[in-house]
């Protein structure tokens, strides 16, 4: 559980209750409009920099419902689905499955995402640099802060995760800065509910740029960019 420095170098494989705060503080609960991180953007600020301390190799496993955070709140509210609703849970479940590492849960958090829970598992295993790799949060910008965003990359591909951690839908532009090459039609899978489709990127001055409308907590997956 603890993920200092020391204890990274002693264990194989920590788990994040460093970040159990973000969700409440992306979300507007508890820490608030003071708290360091406040939108989606500011959340990939602090995954980046947080990473940035860890010993090389580090493995964080994910979660956002666990066998000890459950038992905190009060009856009704304990599970993040109970807290935040079927969409959110399932948009804060493409955060933390595809950014990197395993991905762990009490049981019982997967009632009522179970379709999310097996798209999700199926990118992880069609597309491993979501597992697999490093994380990129300089190269992609995208102009709406409520639009989590990340390049990952391995030695086996490359693809890029956004996550709208809205209830509003969300246009955005999002930008692959100059340097990082991806195809003018990139394969796009989303979420099962929405099915799939193909967005254009458009070579520019600052880079390869696409507009997408994303639905509230719609999670979106560009898969094989090349790099």
């Amino acid at each position: 559980e603890p993920s200092g420095v020391l204890h990274r170098m002693a264990m194989d494989l920590n788990y994040n209750y460093d970040e159990h705060w973000l969700i409440d503080a992306v979300m507007g609960i508890g820490a608030g409009a003071s708290a360091s991180v406040r939108n989606a953007r500011e959340l990939g600020q602090w995954l980046s920099q947080r990473d940035a301390t860890l010993p090389v190799g580090s493995v964080t496993a994910h979660h956002i419902d666990s066998h000890d955070t459950f038992w905190w709140p009060v009856p009704g509210q304990k599970w993040r689905r109970e807290q935040f609703g079927l969409a959110a849970t399932s948009a804060w479940m493409s955060v933390f499955a595809l950014s990197g590492g395993p991905y762990m849960t009490f049981v019982g958090g997967e009632v009522g995402i179970e379709r999310h829970v097996r798209t999700v598992n199926t990118i992880r295993r069609d597309s491993p640099w979501f597992v697999r790799g490093t994380s990129d949060y300089e190269s992609i910008h995208c102009s709406d802060d409520r639009v989590y965003a990340v390049l990952r990359r391995s030695d086996e591909g490359t693809g890029v995760l956004l996550v709208n951690l809205s209830e509003h839908s969300v246009s955005t532009v999002c930008t692959i800065r100059q340097g990082v090459t991806v195809s003018a039609e990139a394969r796009l899978t989303l979420t099962a509910e929405l099915g799939s489709r193909t967005e254009s990127w458009v070579r520019g001055d600052d880079g390869w740029s696409a507009t997408l409308l994303c639905a509230p907590f719609e999670t979106v997956v560009f898969s094989s960019v090349p790099w």
